[in-house]
């Protein structure tokens, strides 16, 4: 990114969820002056759980925050509209409307797609919350008596998952409703990437509220009242399942991407083979999907933005620690450092180590979520983000 003193950069950041975001508020915090950002997004607002809500169906509690108002925190122009292709030539991106738009920069910060579950399960996604509530309801009001929880292991979105576990067996047990609840996970250990330390805890946890835990296995096939696991070859009672999707990349045309259409990035957040374009989340080839490690990556492309482009900016590298609260209900704040080990590294606090009012944190647009929670916003209706 080579411009003149005094002509800002301009870096289009491409994305309405945390990574994008995250990256705008830290352009305007590390880089200033020294760049003109705009963001493209094909959604008006985003969507965000706080703390206090600890059912991942119930949409009632969520808060949604216009991005108009963010951007315009952020010192961004907005438009609304989608990045379909990228020409890293001529360092254009077109969009859905055909638009064509120059940029000196590029992030990408578009997401991932969620993928199909196994078939006659209902998928644990913001598209399905409908179907997920109503298969709720039918195990409240006893109608069903057993339900499997499938964890298909990264990538996917787990927290939700345990989180509705958990959150199911506390209302069956307060309404003195009796049913049988199963996780089935494909990780040796419910969310064993956090560690050694924080997986037991959940799995104590969810057997102590009379969730077992089938570790090390998937669903192979849902029967009438059972469902067949793999490579076990065992069976658990449950009349319906609800699985959280495995993640697929979003195969951004004209730029890299593996197999899976995810878009490899350096630790910098440099896309290998194409000039001054980035990518930061959950777009990216990195296999744990959090917002916080969003947020975090948002932040490593930032630095090495407003260092190239002049900036007093020490351009540090991605090095992912997830910060989460699992489970919802309990309010246990998690930080793990993802680099490898045992997990022993990793702290688990019943006090906030980062805004009481979120679930995650995100160094530069975290505040400015806390502040719209104390606002309002509450929505009662699902909005994409």
């Amino acid at each position: 990114m080579t411009r003149g003193r005094h002509v800002p950069a301009r870096v289009l950041v491409v994305g309405g969820g945390i990574a994008a975001l995250e990256t705008c508020f830290a352009l305007d915090a590390l880089a200033r002056d020294r760049v003109h950002v705009t963001l493209i997004a094909p959604n008006r607002y985003l969507t965000h759980r706080p703390v206090g809500v600890h059912d991942p169906l119930a949409v009632g509690g969520l808060v949604r925050v216009p991005l108009a108002r963010l951007a315009a925190a952020a010192g961004a122009e907005l438009r609304h509209d989608r990045v379909v292709a990228v020409d890293a030539l001529t360092r254009q991106v077109l969009t859905l409307s055909g638009y064509e738009l120059p940029y000196d920069t590029l992030v990408l910060a578009v997401g991932a797609v969620p993928q199909a579950v196994p078939v006659r399960a209902r998928a644990l996604d913001d598209k399905r919350a409908t179907a997920c509530r109503d298969l709720m309801r039918k195990l409240y009001d006893g109608r069903i008596r057993s339900l499997a929880f499938a964890d298909p292991g990264a990538p996917s979105r787990s927290f939700d998952l345990y989180d509705l576990a958990l959150e199911a067996a506390v209302t069956l047990r307060r309404g003195g409703t009796r049913a049988d609840l199963t996780v089935v996970t494909a990780e040796p250990a419910p969310l064993a990437i956090l560690g050694s330390r924080a997986a037991g805890m959940l799995a104590v946890t969810l057997g102590s509220h009379g969730v077992p835990v089938v570790e090390s296995a998937h669903v192979a096939s849902i029967g009438y009242g059972e469902v067949a696991l793999a490579p076990l070859s065992r069976r658990v009672l449950a009349d319906a399942v609800i699985a959280a999707p495995r993640l697929g990349g979003p195969h951004v045309r004209g730029v890299p991407t593996d197999r899976d259409g995810f878009i490899p990035a350096d630790p910098h957040g440099r896309v290998p083979g194409v000039a001054d374009v980035f990518a930061a989340g959950d777009c990216t080839s990195f296999p744990i999907k959090h917002p916080s490690l969003a947020a975090q990556q948002a932040d490593a492309v930032a630095a090495a933005i407003a260092a190239d482009g002049g900036a007093a900016v020490d351009p540090r590298p991605f090095k992912p620690v997830l910060r989460g609260i699992l489970p919802a209900r309990l309010r246990w704040y998690v930080e793990a450092p993802l680099a490898g080990g045992d997990g022993d590294s990793t702290v688990v606090s019943a006090l906030p180590l980062w805004s009481p009012k979120l679930r995650f944190e995100a160094e530069f647009l975290g505040s400015h979520l806390a502040v719209d929670h104390d606002c309002g916003g509450v929505v009662t209706h699902a909005t994409a983000a």
